[in-house]
Formats: C-alpha cells, sequence, structure tokens
C-alpha cells in the first residue's frame, strides 16, 4: 500500500500551467487539457472561470466548453447557483481522458441525471477555490501545486484531521486553504482548530490560510479563533495546550487582500 507521501507528491507534480501557444491548434489543444483536467480534479466547471484562466471573453469561453460537450468529455447541466447559471461536469470518456492525462486513477460514478454528480449548494464555494488554486502572479502560477478538498479527503479520511478546502505547496512549503464563504458558530470554531492543531501537529501542513470574499467574515473567524486559543488551554480538562495554541496563533493567517477581488468575480 501507498504511504500518503507517495500518494500526496503525484497530485502536487500534476502541471496545472497554462502557456499561450504559437497558434490555434496548440492553444485549443492545451485549453483542453487544462480544462479536462479542471473539472476532474474540482468536479465542476463554468465559463467564467474558463474567461479569467485563459484570458478570453464570455463568447469564446462558452465556444470552448460546447467543443467538449460535442467531443463528448463534457455535459452541461443548468444551475442559479452559478453566476453563469450553468456549469460543466465529466462524461465516462471525460474521466478517462482525465485519467489518462494524468496516470492517476479517477474515480467516476455516471448517473442518470449530471446534476447529481456535484453539490449544488457548495458550487460558488468550489469556484471560488479553482480560482483560488489557479491564481497567478507575473504569467506564472502562484503555487507549486495543488492538492483538492475531494482529493485530499481520500487520502485522510480519519476523523480527527481537518477535511481542508485545499493543500498548496509554495517555496516547499505545505498550506492548507479554507474558503470562509459565510459564518460560523463559535463551537464549530472549536471543533475545527482541535483538528487544525492535530493535523499541524502530524505535519500534513505548516499554515492554515483563511480567504473569504467577505472581509467582515474573516474579522469574525479571527475574533473567535482568538478568542478561543486564549480559553481553551485554561479550561479544566483543556483539549489543547498553551503550546498548542502558540502553534495554532503561528499558523493560521487571514489573508484579507483576496476579499474584494474575490467578491467582484462572484457576486458582481
Amino acid at each position: 500500500m501507498l504511504s500518503r507521501t507517495e500518494l500526496i507528491e503525484p497530485l502536487l507534480d500534476i502541471d496545472m500551467n497554462y502557456h499561450r501557444c504559437a497558434n490555434n491548434r496548440q492553444t485549443n489543444n492545451a485549453r483542453r487539457r487544462l480544462t479536462i483536467l479542471l473539472v476532474a480534479r474540482f468536479r465542476i466547471i463554468a465559463p467564467i472561470l474558463v474567461q479569467k484562466i485563459y484570458g478570453i471573453s464570455k463568447a469564446k469561453s462558452l465556444e470552448h466548453l460546447n467543443s467538449l460537450v460535442v467531443a463528448g468529455f463534457l455535459t452541461l447541466v443548468k444551475t442559479v447557483r452559478s453566476p453563469d447559471s450553468r456549469v460543466y461536469v465529466l462524461t465516462f470518456s471525460g474521466a478517462a481522458y482525465a485519467e489518462e492525462l494524468m496516470g492517476i486513477h479517477v474515480p467516476f460514478r455516471s448517473q442518470s441525471n449530471p446534476a447529481l454528480q456535484f453539490n449544488a449548494n457548495s458550487v460558488v464555494h468550489d469556484m471560488i477555490l479553482m480560482h483560488c488554486c489557479m491564481l497567478k502572479e507575473k504569467e506564472e502560477s502562484f503555487w507549486e501545486g495543488f492538492i483538492t478538498e475531494i482529493e485530499f479527503k481520500r487520502i485522510y479520511p480519519a476523523n480527527e484531521i481537518r477535511n481542508v478546502d485545499a493543500l498548496v505547496k509554495k517555496d516547499g512549503e505545505i498550506i492548507a486553504i479554507e474558503i470562509e464563504g459565510s459564518h460560523k458558530q463559535k463551537r464549530n470554531h472549536e471543533t475545527n482548530l482541535i483538528k487544525f492543531c492535530y493535523s499541524l501537529k502530524l505535519g500534513i501542513y505548516q499554515k492554515v490560510f483563511f480567504i473569504s470574499p467577505l472581509e467582515r467574515v474573516l474579522a469574525d473567524t479571527k475574533r473567535f479563533h482568538t478568542e478561543l486559543l486564549d480559553e481553551l488551554p485554561l479550561r479544566k480538562n483543556p483539549l489543547i495546550s498553551i503550546k498548542d495554541a502558540s502553534l495554532l496563533k503561528n499558523s493560521l493567517i487571514y489573508r484579507t487582500k483576496f476579499c474584494n477581488k474575490l467578491q467582484n468575480l462572484f457576486y458582481p
């Protein structure tokens, strides 16, 4: 049986870069490859993401996605949960193609209704996550590689470990990404902090980045975390120590720099 490290490295090493090519044929092939990989790894894609990733118009993004429908790799699903009122999911042929591209098994469960292939309640959350994983800086990928929530859950199914939205690699360091879409109750944050602590001590990741389209949600998250990290070690039967609290304080980072960009992109 492969170790978790042996399962993680091939996923981090998948080339998810997109570079403009010399001619239309090469460009179309590069876009087809990357789009199929994205849908395989995140379950869905939408025109708004294709526009951003490839730097093309909405009309061109629809043309690209619909060509993959015609080719039998994707299926269109109409949904009001998407800013585009639509998402695209893999077909069996698309999953087989993704498996061929990655050299990694792509689990696929055929559904009579393609809308059952994804969670409609998390469409925008998953789109924000994809956007964050595909961030670029001066035309180069911001991260050295990433693992999606779906992939993370397969590798780390234990309940004691916090199922983060993604793992990214930056300067050789593994960072967990948490997309904060809405306010949570204090007890939910407490449970998560204990799981974050356990995961950090195991060395699964070294930092946790909290990202949200809403600054007030990040501020609320940070406030609860600050309160809890002062309170938890002082309880009668503490679940984390003062040393653990210090580890968490140094490892939890609230990335407000992404808020306005995400708000403008997904909630225009």
